[in-house]
Parts: structure tokens; C-alpha cells; sequence
């Protein structure tokens, strides 16, 4: 398998960790032999590099192995003093979880496998299709299209009639973003794209500056769009047929009529800290990020709180 699926379930953690722990440097300097796999907590046990036998455990997202805090026993029972854990997607402070571990006895060290993988955009087929590849096979893809080509076809709509929303200079929103029901693409990807459509309909006033992205059931922001502009959808034109194709992950579907495709610079993610001092202060504010809907921020005074945050 050259090119390998997306991960969202703890399952998808372990096949990668299965196929590539012994090329990932910081795992094969680790665990010298795998000795025990079963069901119950912790997944696996393992030999380290000392001889000393350890527990491992295998998470989606890191928060989730807060639910395991009460089974430590199971550890000690073993005589375990040790457990590697091994997850995807950082949703949670790591250092709280280490010293929660330290405190019961248990010394720890924690693995975020996305940061050993590289996530990629190809054409197959006449469709862009995202995936990951382990970073050590030494292929580094980017964009496979021009984006200078994209502003130049942005322009063919515009002289054709397709109107072109363009943003408002200081108006930051929000969006809510459930990871369960995309099968295709993943936050880090959007680097690659340059497109993001939603069904619902934006006017020329609506249209913001930087539009950032909250997973469902996620404490922290992981990351914002830098927009362009925004294209209104409101009708079947062969012209943005073919946009789609040339340039958008998705095919062009009919319900793409009255909705709005917004043309990015760039995907922009934040690390863990920001993301959650971000949120926390947006929550703070009373806007209610946590709804399905995207929340308008245009108070300037907030912005100017945004952007040191992230540091524009």
C-alpha cells in the first residue's frame, strides 16, 4: 500500500501503529518487542528498550484516555510502573494527563502518530482524493493545481455573470465541523484544497476575513481559513461545472444551488494551546461556538484579541 486511508477511529491508530512502528524512530527506539494484545485496558503490553515490560494504549482522540484513569489498577496489579500512549488527534492538555499518571505511580510518554504522517491531495481518476503517507518515505506532495490558475478562472466567473462575494475586511466567523461524517478529507488537507462550500447562503456582508473551525465536541479551534472570496451558487452553469472539476475536492451536486463556495489563500492550524485559549475566550464572550452554526465575530476589539492570539 503506497498511500494510506484516513484515520478517524481508534482502530485506524492501531493499523498504523501496527504497519509502521518499527520506521517510526521515536517508536523503535521505545518498544524492543510487542508481548500481549487483548480487548480490555491497556490494548497491548509491550518490552522496552531496557527490558522492562509496559503498557500501551491506543487512542483516537487523547482526551479519551481520561476514561482509563480509573482503571490503573489493572497496571499496578502487573506491576507496571509504565505506559506509552499512542494517539491521533490532540484534544486535550497531555502534561495534565502526565502528571494525573505520575501521581497514581505510573510514568508515561505520550505519542501523537499524526505527526509522523504527512497528509497528501492527488488526482485520481479526474477527482482530487486526500490521504496520508508516513513521512520517512520521502514523497512531500502539495498542491496539484496552480492557485494562481484559480484566481484567473475566479475571474472568467466574474466576467460571466457568476457573482463574486467578496469579504468583509474585519469580520471573523466561526464554524462547527463533524469529523464522524467526512470520509474523505481531514483538517490538515485543507492546505491543499483552496475551497471550502457550505449549504448555507451568505450574503455579500457575510463574507469574513478568516473563518475558523471547531470540530464537534472539541474544546479547541484547529485552525482558520484565510479567505479570498466568496462565490454564490445559484443555479446549474457549465462554467462552475467545471470550476468544480478543475479545482474542488467534491464533484459539483445540485444541492450546491444556493449555497456559497469560499475561495482560501491558505488553512491555517493552530496548536493545541492556542486552539483551546482561543475557544476559551470566545466562550468567555458569550459566542456560542459549540451550535451548528457559523457565529459572526465583528466586534474589532475581539478581533484585535484574536489576532494576537493566533499572532497576525
Amino acid at each position: 500500500m503506497e498511500y494510506e486511508p484516513l484515520i478517524y477511529t481508534e482502530q485506524g491508530v492501531v493499523y498504523l501503529f501496527s504497519r509502521y512502528w518499527s520506521e517510526i524512530r521515536v517508536l523503535k527506539n521505545e518498544i524492543k518487542e510487542i508481548t500481549d494484545t487483548h480487548t480490555h485496558f491497556p490494548d497491548f503490553y509491550y518490552i522496552n528498550k531496557n527490558g522492562s515490560e509496559c503498557g500501551l494504549e491506543f487512542e483516537y482522540l487523547l482526551s479519551k484516555f481520561g476514561n482509563h484513569l480509573s482503571q490503573l489498577s489493572t497496571l499496578k496489579d502487573e506491576k507496571i510502573d509504565f505506559i506509552l500512549v499512542v494517539y491521533w488527534e490532540e484534544d486535550k492538555d497531555k502534561i495534565e494527563l502526565i502528571n494525573n499518571l505520575k501521581e497514581q505511580g505510573i510514568n508515561s510518554k505520550f505519542i501523537c502518530l499524526k505527526d509522523y504522517f504527512s497528509p497528501i491531495v492527488l488526482r485520481i481518476n479526474g477527482k482530487l482524493v486526500c490521504k496520508w503517507i508516513l513521512d520517512n518515505k520521502e514523497m512531500k506532495f502539495t498542491e496539484i493545481y496552480d492557485y494562481d490558475s484559480i484566481k484567473k478562472s475566479t475571474k472568467i466567473l466574474l466576467k460571466n455573470n457568476i457573482r463574486i462575494l467578496h469579504k468583509k475586511r474585519r469580520l471573523y466567523r466561526t464554524i462547527g465541523w463533524d469529523i464522524t461524517q467526512s470520509d474523505n478529507i481531514e483538517f490538515s488537507h485543507w492546505r491543499y484544497i483552496h475551497f471550502y462550500t457550505t449549504d448555507t447562503e451568505f450574503n455579500e456582508s457575510e463574507i469574513p476575513s478568516k473563518l475558523f473551525v471547531k470540530p464537534k465536541s472539541y474544546k479547541h479551534i484547529v485552525g482558520y481559513f484565510d479567505i479570498v472570496c466568496g462565490i454564490k451558487i445559484k443555479k446549474e452553469d457549465s462554467l462552475i461545472k467545471n470550476y468544480f472539476t478543475n479545482y474542488y475536492f467534491y464533484p459539483y451536486v445540485k444541492r450546491y444551488n444556493d449555497s456559497t463556495c469560499f475561495l482560501y489563500k491558505s488553512f491555517n492550524i493552530l496548536p493545541f494551546a492556542t486552539g483551546k485559549r482561543l475557544y476559551d475566550i470566545l466562550i468567555q464572550k458569550n459566542i456560542r461556538i459549540d451550535t451548528p452554526r457559523s457565529k459572526k465575530i465583528y466586534d474589532l476589539q475581539l478581533i484585535k484579541e484574536i489576532d494576537a492570539i493566533i499572532q497576525v
